[in-house]
């Protein structure tokens, strides 16, 4: 998937005034290319992923994916595209404890209502990918955090997105779970063909990325890492 960026600000209202956060960003990101946004806590790297994500939209500008202005478009077809073309993947995993590592997997496309006859071979399918296949039927809540972002990446592919934001996935991990989860990210990437932005505080962690860039005080730069 494609993205462009075009004359993008975000701004929130504060009781003193409009509270700037991202402020003309301009950004072409190429189909199954690799990014990393970085920048200090608080300048608007969530949000970022947000209005990728459709989740949230700016208050001016246009952001393309493929050849859709998701910031024009009703709220009933983000969502769509939320669920069936982007997959999510958070420092905090959002697991759902009652089920199994398989049941969180299939959860998306039960969701979306995809691969109906073949949701738990597909689920299989990309646990396998992760190297978490073994522990298909395990408490979610008895895994390590680096299995934990192991079965959330499964979890963010399952309905085959062309568009993985990551917020960052590494931020809960010891140093040896963070090499291995971003060694399965980078795997992920060139296997799945997935275009992939991912934000970090960690410039270890955004150099195993295609492109590096620097949010700070609403502006997006070439970052040099």
């Amino acid at each position: 998937m494609r993205i462009r960026m075009k004359g993008i600000y975000k701004y929130w209202e504060g009781e003193f005034g409009k509270i700037r956060v991202l402020e003309n960003v301009n950004l072409d990101i190429a189909d199954k290319e690799f990014i990393a946004i970085m920048g200090p806590s608080g300048t608007g790297k969530s949000t970022f992923l947000h209005l990728l994500g459709c989740i949230d939209k700016p208050n001016f500008g246009e952001i393309y994916l493929d050849n859709t202005d998701i910031c024009t478009i009703p709220e009933n077809i983000r969502e769509e595209i939320r669920l069936e073309h982007i997959g999510f993947i958070f420092q905090n995993y959002y697991l759902i404890p009652t089920l199994s590592v398989l049941e969180n997997v299939m959860l998306p496309m039960q969701l979306a209502n995809s691969f109906v006859g073949k949701q738990e071979e597909r689920a299989m399918k990309m646990l396998e990918l992760v190297g978490m296949e073994a522990k298909w039927n395990s408490d979610t809540a008895k895994l390590s955090g680096g299995q934990r972002q192991r079965v959330s990446t499964a979890r963010a592919l399952v309905n085959n997105p062309g568009l993985l934001l990551a917020d960052e996935p590494t931020g809960n991990l010891d140093s040896k779970s963070t090499r291995e989860v971003m060694d399965m990210l980078k795997i992920v990437n060139r296997q799945q063909g997935v275009t992939t932005v991912m934000v970090t505080h960690d410039s270890k962690v955004a150099a195993y990325a295609d492109k590096v860039y620097y949010l700070d005080e609403g502006r997006i730069s070439t970052a040099n890492i």
